[in-house]
C-alpha cells in the first residue's frame, strides 16, 4: 500500500502587541498666537511608518520614531503648499514576534497654509512642547528633553521609499504605510570608554600573573632521528609530476628538402586533459597537433614546420583516485607547400621511452579536455 506524505507550509506566527501609546488631537497653535491662516484643510493627513528592530527598543528610540514620523509627514504637507499642522495626533505601537520587534507609528494632522510661510516654517514646532509633559508624551526616560532628540538616532540601513500623494489637499488622503529596515542605537562615549578601561585592567592582571610565574628550566630538545622515508620525501614529491619535451624545434624529414614552401608565422596550442587509469602520450599529442593543424588550415597553410611540444603529467595525490592531469603545449610554424603534411607529431620515441619509465602505460580514458 502506498501512502502519500503531504507537507504543509508552516505559517508565520502573528505579531503580538506589547505596548501602545496614543495622543488625541491636540491644537499646536492657539488663538493668542500671531498666526494668519488663510484656509484650513478639509480632512486630516495621516501616514503610518513601521520600523523593524533587532533588539528591544529603548525609550529614546520610541521618541525618535515619533519625531521622525512627524518630519516625514511635514515633508508631504509642504508639497501641497501647506506649512503648519493645526491639530496633531499620533499612535505608537510596539509589536513582538519571537526575538524580533516592530514599532508602528501613525501620525495625523490637520494642514493649513499661513500667509507668512517662511516665518511659520522656521518657528519652533508647537508640538515639540507637548512631548515635555508626561500626559501627552512617550514615557519619560533617556537622556535630555524630547525636543533636543533628533531623528538621526533612527538610522535606516536601506532606502526609505515614501510615496507622494497625488490627490488634492482638500480631499481626504489615504493612509501611507512605509516599512523601514532594522536600526540599532549607537553606544555613547561613556560606554565605550568604560568597556575599554575594563579590557585594559584585565590585560594588566594577566601580565602581572605571567610575571610571577617561574621560568621553565632549560631542557635539551629531542630531535627525532631521520629515517629513509623522510629522506625520500623530496623524491616522492618530484615523482608526482613528470615533464616530457621534444627538445629543439624539428621538421619531419619529408619536408626538409622542400624549397617551394612559403613560411608563415609561428602558432601554438595548449590542452589540459584529465585521464583515468593511465596516460597515452601518443594519443594526446596527436589530438593537440590535430587541433593546431586545424588552425593552420583556417589561415591558408597546409603543412607544419619546426614543431615542438611539451607534456606535463601530474599524478594523483591518492592512489585510489587514479586520475592524471596532463598539460600538452604544441607549437609549430605554419607554411604552404606542394608536399602533404606528415599528420603526426615529432619525436614520438621520446614520449614512448618516458612513458615506459614512469609506469603510466595502460588503457587510458579521457574524462575531460580543456583547450
Amino acid at each position: 500500500m502506498l501512502f502519500t506524505i503531504r507537507t504543509r507550509r508552516k505559517e508565520a506566527a502573528p505579531w503580538e502587541v506589547v505596548d501602545s501609546e496614543s495622543v488625541d488631537p491636540v491644537p499646536t497653535y492657539y488663538d493668542d498666537e500671531d498666526l494668519d491662516v488663510s484656509r484650513v484643510g478639509d480632512a486630516d493627513v495621516s501616514a503610518t511608518y513601521m520600523f523593524e528592530l533587532r533588539q528591544l527598543p529603548k525609550q529614546d528610540h520610541m521618541r525618535n520614531a515619533v519625531f521622525f514620523a512627524r518630519e516625514q509627514l511635514m515633508q508631504r504637507v509642504l508639497l501641497h503648499q501647506y506649512n503648519v499642522l493645526l491639530l496633531e495626533s499620533w499612535t505608537c505601537t510596539l509589536y513582538r514576534r519571537g526575538k524580533h520587534h516592530r514599532v508602528e507609528v501613525r501620525y495625523s494632522g490637520r494642514p493649513a497654509p499661513p500667509r507668512a510661510l517662511l516665518q511659520a516654517h522656521l518657528r519652533r514646532s508647537g508640538f515639540a512642547a507637548i512631548h515635555d509633559h508626561p500626559p501627552y508624551g512617550v514615557p519619560q526616560g533617556g537622556s535630555g528633553p524630547a525636543a533636543d532628540v533628533t531623528v538621526e538616532t533612527i538610522r535606516p540601513r536601506a532606502n526609505h521609499r515614501a510615496s507622494t500623494p497625488t490627490s488634492h489637499p482638500s480631499t481626504p488622503t489615504p493612509t501611507h504605510q512605509t516599512k523601514m529596515t532594522p536600526f540599532e542605537s549607537m553606544p555613547s562615549t561613556a560606554t565605550v570608554l568604560k568597556s575599554s578601561r575594563a579590557k585594559l585592567r584585565g590585560a594588566r592582571r594577566s601580565l602581572s600573573k605571567l610575571a610571577d610565574l617561574p621560568l621553565p628550566s632549560p631542557s635539551r630538545l629531542r630531535r627525532r632521528a631521520s629515517t629513509d622515508s623522510d629522506t625520500d620525501s623530496g623524491s616522492e614529491s618530484e615523482a608526482l609530476r613528470i615533464e616530457i619535451t621534444s627538445g629543439p624545434a624539428r621538421t619531419h624529414s619529408a619536408l626538409l628538402d622542400t624549397t617551394a614552401a612559403v613560411h608563415g608565422p609561428q602558432i601554438g596550442h595548449e590542452d589540459v586533459f584529465v585521464c583515468k587509469n593511465a596516460v597515452d602520450v601518443h594519443k594526446l599529442l596527436h589530438l593537440s597537433r590535430r587541433s593546431l593543424y586545424a588552425v593552420a588550415r583556417e589561415n591558408g597553410a597546409n603543412v607544419l614546420l619546426d614543431e615542438q611540444w611539451r607534456c606535463k603529467i601530474t599524478h594523483p595525490k591518492f592512489a585510489k583516485q587514479n586520475r592524471f592531469r596532463v598539460k600538452v603545449q604544441y607549437s609549430a610554424v605554419m607554411a604552404k607547400s606542394c608536399w602533404p603534411d606528415a599528420q603526426k607529431p615529432v619525436e614520438l620515441h621520446t614520449a614512448a621511452e618516458a612513458a615506459s619509465d614512469s609506469r603510466i602505460n595502460g588503457l587510458m580514458t579521457i574524462l575531460e579536455r580543456k583547450e
